[in-house]
């Protein structure tokens, strides 16, 4: 191992190697002569400890019982890189044993920021599987996601093969399809790796929406708004698509009974997602007495009507510069021009405002 200059030497048997890895029976076949026969293994520092472990192996057999998951998927990119593929699948074993809760975010980005020929290995299906399966248990309800700051700034910070992973599941579940595309447009438009997708990329992904399952009014008033959306797509697909929404329940089942109807030329329609476990938007705001006091002085003072009003909140999918959903926005407005009345509501859209209390 080699990094800032530190070395360290393992004396080993070249049979041992060659018996483990085709990497190193190939380094070994070529060998001739009196040749110092030292082989290198140039790894980063934080991996020395994992390739020593991968040494180990080629003679024990065995792995650390409680290597935690980085230290597991070193030694599976080691494994890979190295060709020692029962080390590689005895790893990948004891990652998949690992329970969800010991898996971080890091480590599962880390999954699935690998090469994708390397994801797409039979050996890595158990590394893969789990990682997806602790990304779903975060970002598998959308809604959810969409609706809680935290979730939704960690979605759009995902890698290409994440958000595959997440729309492609059929265990991905939303209130409305509406926020399956609202995730989708805001990773494509505000988030770093979303923003340097290729129009092939952008495509694949946009094939994993449910068209059909859009909301008619979606489709027609806010769907032609997303220009990366509507470029991709052509006007049969959203017009396929406008009328399987539109359309009854008995109208679906027919269309999708045709041999060559919407359902048997394009992916997009398949059945709903399940249905999220977020039914309602729930959120607090405080506002403390000496805020609402200052404002009736304004109010007062100004001769006009003075408001404050609280963060945005997501339902129903809202994508803030482009897409909309339903948001959820309360306010507070203080009115002075007859007597101070401090009046609280909410907005959501599409419905206006809603009064829910007033006070002198």
């Amino acid at each position: 191992q080699q990094q800032q200059q530190q070395e360290v030497q393992l004396p080993v048997h070249a049979v041992v190697l060659a018996g483990f890895s085709e990497y190193f029976k190939a380094l070994i076949c070529s060998w001739s002569g009196n040749l110092n026969r030292t082989l290198t293994l140039d790894v980063g520092l934080d991996e020395a400890h994992a390739a020593e472990l991968m040494i180990q192996f080629m003679y024990t057999g065995k792995l650390p019982s409680d290597a935690p998951p980085e230290q597991l998927l070193k030694m599976v990119r080691l494994a890979d890189q190295y060709q020692v593929t029962r080390f590689m699948a005895a790893a990948s074993t004891s990652f998949e044993s690992l329970p969800l809760s010991t898996l971080s975010l890091s480590v599962v980005l880390e999954v699935f920021n690998l090469p994708q020929v390397m994801l797409d290995a039979p050996e890595m299906a158990l590394v893969a599987a789990k990682a997806k399966a602790k990304l779903l248990e975060l970002y598998g309800d959308l809604e959810k996601v969409w609706s809680t700051e935290q979730l939704r700034e960690q979605f759009l910070a995902l890698p290409l093969p994440a958000v595959r992973c997440v729309l492609a599941s059929e265990s991905t579940s939303v209130a409305t399809e509406n926020t399956a595309l609202v995730a989708l447009a805001g990773w494509v438009e505000e988030g770093r790796a979303g923003r340097s997708t290729t129009v092939a990329q952008r495509k694949e992904v946009l094939s994993l929406i449910r068209l059909p399952f859009l909301t008619s009014a979606f489709i027609g008033d806010i769907l032609h708004t997303v220009p990366w959306v509507a470029d991709t797509l052509d006007t049969r697909q959203l017009l396929n698509a406008f009328q399987f929404a539109a359309a009854s329940d008995s109208t679906r089942q027919r269309l999708a009974s045709y041999e060559c109807g919407p359902s048997a030329l394009t992916p997009h329609f398949r059945c709903p997602r399940p249905v999220s476990t977020v039914n309602r938007a729930s959120f607090e705001w405080t506002i403390e007495l000496s805020t609402i006091k200052r404002m009736v002085a304004d109010a007062k003072l100004w001769g006009r009507v003075v408001e404050l009003s609280s963060p945005l909140h997501y339902f129903g999918g809202k994508h803030k510069q482009r897409v909309q959903g339903q948001m959820l926005l309360c306010w507070v407005s203080v009115c002075a021009l007859l007597s101070p009345r401090v009046c609280v509501g909410t907005y959501g859209w599409p419905h206006g405002q809603y009064r829910l209390a007033e006070q002198d």
